[in-house]
């Protein structure tokens, strides 16, 4: 017998998707807008407030997976108390349709493109954080801006080699070091080859969010 959705997945489509443009996809991780394309553009659910979805689907497939990636730096001009039925959730909805409308969607239609991503990865990144360094390494490749990607790669590099004089050392940054090394030595010697392998782990990538291998379906 099929897994019945959450509650919120339910509220979701009964309350806030008939009062949203375009078509959307719900599941339990979340609500993504579609067609989904190299990125994947929604929100999904917190406690108190949902957080919003912004995922590049082209990270190379061996690279330290921790769910969705998120736009924190995004708030919800809304606090948002939980629900357990999904008729407890109407209210819920009523402020969330218009925080989408007038403040999400705007966001993710400037940033949810190739270069938008990359101009918010900068923004964010500062040239200091190592996992939006290596998003917008991964954007400039595809991009075809291998200079810039080569760049970013070596920096986590760098930050990694600093972080081992540290007393208290990352233990998750060597692996991420290991795989910017390894992206940028492929980068060097075959541009193209890497630019094809991260789109062909694009389908994978879509399978593990939860979404359809394509949009034709639509």
């Amino acid at each position: 017998m099929p897994r019945r959705p959450r509650p919120w997945a339910e509220a979701v489509s009964r309350y806030a998707l008939p009062h949203l443009p375009g078509e959307w996809l719900v599941n339990d991780g979340g609500l993504i807008m579609r067609p989904v394309g190299l990125i994947a553009r929604g929100i999904t659910p917190q406690p108190s407030q949902p957080l919003v979805i912004l995922h590049p689907l082209y990270l190379p497939l061996d690279v330290l997976d921790t769910g969705w990636k998120l736009g924190h730096e995004l708030r919800l001009p809304e606090y948002f108390t939980s629900f357990r039925t999904v008729e407890d959730g109407e209210h819920y909805m009523a402020r969330l349709v218009p925080a989408l409308r007038e403040v999400v969607l705007p966001w993710l239609e400037e940033n949810g493109t190739l270069e938008g991503y990359l101009r918010r990865c900068r923004r964010v990144s500062a040239g200091q954080d190592v996992w939006h360094l290596f998003f917008q390494a991964a954007t400039a490749v595809l991009l075809r801006r291998d200079a810039d990607a080569s760049a970013d790669l070596a920096t986590i590099q760098h930050i990694a080699s600093l972080d081992l004089d540290d007393p208290y050392p990352s233990p998750w940054l060597p692996a991420l070091a290991a795989q910017a090394a390894e992206l940028r030595d492929r980068l060097l010697a075959d541009p193209a080859g890497t630019r094809a392998c991260l789109l062909a782990g694009v389908p994978e990538q879509r399978r593990r969010r939860g979404l359809p291998e394509t949009d034709e379906d639509r």
